[in-house]
């Protein structure tokens, strides 16, 4: 659980949750949380490869933003993050009170973690991009196949099977790549269209000349059945 804020208005913030993924190459925020903070943002194009996929999507690029613990006030800028429509994460991988409870060599963590609040969005993944999120500050170690938890600058995470019968029903890989394309300006063609507006809008090829004895030539479009300009 973190505090989300801009670096240039402190005073807006909001409290998410958020995954610390040393496998993604990049940040990612969801889109409802991004609104929510307010922050500008600029659209762009990137590659995101996955351990099944590799897709080119559009989303929008966010500077700006900073992240802290809920439970101290030290500030980490965050590097790029991109808005991603739903961030693969699931409600029942966020530490609850009743899970530390389970576990003998976790269970004192109950006073240093906020329980698990369900109404509080998934909106973060920090990725390895961001190393002072990620950097180990202290250690639990596991006991025989339960977690282990790591302290970070964020506060306390939980690595490991944190359910029991823990079993494979559902898989997640977090193994994420992200490279963002730069915009390229093309030629369009723009000089030859008004060439041709142009060409089209005075060519004689296109008209006719009427004349009589009596009267003064006239020039009378075939494009229009009008009399031509000049």
């Amino acid at each position: 659980m973190v505090q989300l804020t801009m670096q240039s208005n402190p005073s807006v913030n909001i409290t998410v949750y958020a995954a610390l993924d040393s496998m993604s190459s990049a940040c990612f925020i969801s889109r409802d949380v991004w609104m929510k903070v307010g922050c500008p943002g600029e659209p762009t194009e990137i590659t995101i490869k996955t351990i099944t996929d590799e897709c080119r999507q559009n989303t929008t690029v966010v500077t700006g933003l900073c992240v802290s613990s809920v439970l101290s006030g030290r500030l980490i800028n965050l590097p790029r993050v991109y808005t991603q429509d739903v961030l693969p994460i699931s409600v029942d991988e966020i530490p609850s009170h009743s899970m530390l409870q389970r576990f003998p060599h976790l269970c004192h963590l109950v006073s240093e973690m906020p329980d698990r609040d369900e109404s509080i969005p998934i909106g973060l993944i920090i990725g390895a991009n961001c190393p002072k999120a990620l950097q180990p500050q202290h250690v639990i170690s596991s006991m025989d196949d339960g977690p282990f938890a790591v302290h970070t600058a964020l506060g306390w995470c939980l690595l490991g099977p944190l359910q029991q019968n823990f079993h494979l029903d559902n898989i997640s890989c977090s193994r994420i790549q992200a490279i963002e394309k730069p915009v390229c300006v093309r030629d369009t063609g723009v000089k030859e269209m008004m060439l041709q507006m142009y060409e089209s809008d005075f060519s004689e090829s296109l008209s006719k000349v009427s004349h009589h004895a009596d009267e003064p030539a006239v020039c009378i479009s075939l494009q229009q059945s009008d009399y031509a300009v000049s």
